[in-house]
């Protein structure tokens, strides 16, 4: 395999987008609502799971970009993408990491709000899911390729006069 300038860009290119959507965005976002609206409880445990499986994404994300589409370490990389994305979806966003999934319950003094978006989530998993497709698609196609040999063009016969 031979590594080029360009795919070494276009990995860190793509770790660094996914770090900054799965882990920084996040963190700074649960840090303000900690900060500013102070009736708010989040269980700080999701920072944990945050860090673990963000960047796990943004590690999986880089060889996304780094190898060279068509090819089974591609595929590879985006199904373990996927599956980490999906993994992100159900602790993360959807609560798992303390057994609910999708059922947030929020409180402002006296006001108690039970808020469920596991339909949501759901059909979020389900994207996740049909694009994991895409690569298994891509891995089935580079299996196959990989025991096929392109057979070189012959040259055409030289006509002397």
């Amino acid at each position: 395999m031979k590594i080029g300038i360009k795919g070494l860009v276009k990995g860190i290119m793509h770790a660094v987008v996914s770090a900054v959507i799965y882990v920084i965005v996040p963190y700074f976002i649960i840090q303000f609502v900690l900060r500013y609206f102070a009736g708010i409880a989040i269980d700080t445990a999701i920072l944990q799971w945050i860090e673990i499986i963000g960047g796990a994404i943004a590690v999986a994300a880089f060889f996304v970009g780094f190898l060279q589409p068509k090819t089974i370490g591609h595929a590879g990389a985006g199904l373990a993408q996927a599956g980490l994305i999906a993994t992100y979806i159900y602790y993360v966003i959807g609560g798992g990491y303390k057994g609910t999934f999708g059922v947030f319950r929020i409180s402002f003094g006296p006001v108690n709000i039970t808020l469920d978006i596991s339909m949501i989530l759901l059909l979020s998993l389900l994207i996740v899911l049909l694009s994991s497709l895409g690569y298994i698609v891509e891995l089935v196609q580079a299996i196959r390729l990989r025991g096929k040999k392109v057979p070189a063009p012959t040259p055409a016969p030289v006509k002397t006069a």
